[in-house]
């Protein structure tokens, strides 16, 4: 998912005055780009992993908690070409299964304890205890994704102003 941002009209004196102030405007826009990947990481964190769309795994013994959001991270904000690419980056390592709530499953798919002889886990209240499991296909909770919609606006916002600013520097 990515967002454009282009500057159209005929304005020749303006279009110069862009070419003059390029690096400026770059620098701007770059710096505009890593404070928005932050604010996006934080609303990731903060709401959507926080009850909006899933909500933080119990502090129980194996399982800390938290895993998930805090795989959730800024990447380096950089000039690729002609673009400026800013990231946030998530559900790799021990969250890989942030992957499958961002865009779900279309099947059912085997768990098999690992790391012990067999699998522990609660039904209402009660104790269930088994070698493997299958589980049935997850419904799509997109948390980055939805993310970038809900800040979309903003984002392209705050970035026009910054071009806006280096153009004024």
């Amino acid at each position: 998912m990515s967002i454009e941002l282009t500057f159209g009209g005929s304005d020749k004196a303006l279009l110069e005055r862009i070419r003059a102030k390029g690096a400026q405007i770059v620098r701007s826009v770059l710096r505009e780009m890593d404070i928005d990947m932050l604010k996006l990481q934080a609303h990731i964190v903060r709401d959507k992993l926080s009850g909006q769309v899933l909500k933080r795994g119990p502090n129980t013994p194996g399982h800390s908690g938290g895993t998930l959001a805090a795989s959730i991270r800024k990447g380096e904000t950089e000039l690729v070409g002609t673009e400026i690419v800013g990231q946030v980056l998530g559900a790799g390592g021990d969250a890989w299964y942030g992957r499958l709530h961002e865009f779900g499953t279309t099947s059912s798919y085997e768990i098999v304890a690992i790391n012990k002889k067999a699998l522990r886990f609660f039904i209402d209240g009660r104790a269930i205890i088994r070698r493997s499991v299958m589980h049935p296909p997850i419904k799509e909770r997109s948390f980055m994704r939805s993310s970038l919609e809900d800040m979309r606006s903003q984002i392209i916002e705050d970035l026009q102003n910054a071009a806006a600013r280096g153009l004024n520097e």
